[in-house]
């Protein structure tokens, strides 16, 4: 259990922290913006002698508020949509996380990102399968050969490793491309992949653990 001890001491989704200030700055600015507008309206409400029906009736005033507030307390991304991109128990590969955006997310299988959420039958969730450190998702049927590389690997490591077959699941998200991928207990993808052979399932359980 190395490599989630030494996760937890070393990483940080860090990119997200200047990204979140610059976005709750703007925010900041909007929700001004929307203050003063109010007291500049106030006298002309007054002058007019508009009731706060009719006030409340035009579909800006109505919809503002909601459309403001929504990406402060609903913040898709900030939630689902942060990845770790520097992450020394991680194995990445040559693509890029989707850009962070704190109110939205894209799906993504990128390692570092959250694996795309899918269910699986008796409307179970894909995250309640997962196991207590890693799974390796099976998107490729007859794979046994593959998943006793890894299993012997994570074995000899002592990583724990539970296996998910998921390849009868035609109607998952189509960011997993890869015939393999290895999700963390926090619903991280860590590697993704199409083989899988003694060699190189030895270095990703490395990685993976701290090696």
């Amino acid at each position: 259990m190395r490599g989630l001890s030494v996760t937890k001491a070393i990483e940080k989704p860090t990119f997200c922290d200047r990204s979140s200030r610059t976005w709750g700055f703007n925010h900041f600015i909007k929700i001004g913006s929307r203050v003063n507008l109010q007291s500049l309206m106030s006298p002309v409400v007054k002058v007019a002698g508009l009731s706060n029906k009719l006030l409340m009736s035009q579909p800006y005033i109505r919809t503002a508020p909601n459309d403001l507030n929504i990406q402060q307390y609903c913040c898709a991304g900030l939630n689902f949509g942060y990845f770790y991109d520097q992450s020394p128990v991680m194995v990445y590969d040559t693509e890029s996380a989707p850009d962070y955006n704190m109110g939205s997310f894209t799906a993504s299988t990128v390692p570092g990102c959250r694996a795309p959420h899918f269910w699986l039958e008796q409307d179970t969730s894909l995250y309640d399968a997962l196991g207590a450190a890693y799974t390796l998702l099976c998107f490729k049927t007859e794979c046994d050969a593959e998943v006793n590389a890894v299993q012997k690997a994570a074995g000899e490591a002592n990583m724990p490793l539970k296996i998910l077959d998921v390849s009868a699941y035609t109607d998952r998200p189509l960011e997993y491309s890869h015939h393999f991928a290895i999700v963390r207990a926090d619903a991280h993808t860590v590697w993704r992949g199409d083989q899988l052979y003694a060699e190189n399932a030895q270095k990703i359980v490395a990685k993976l653990c701290g090696y």
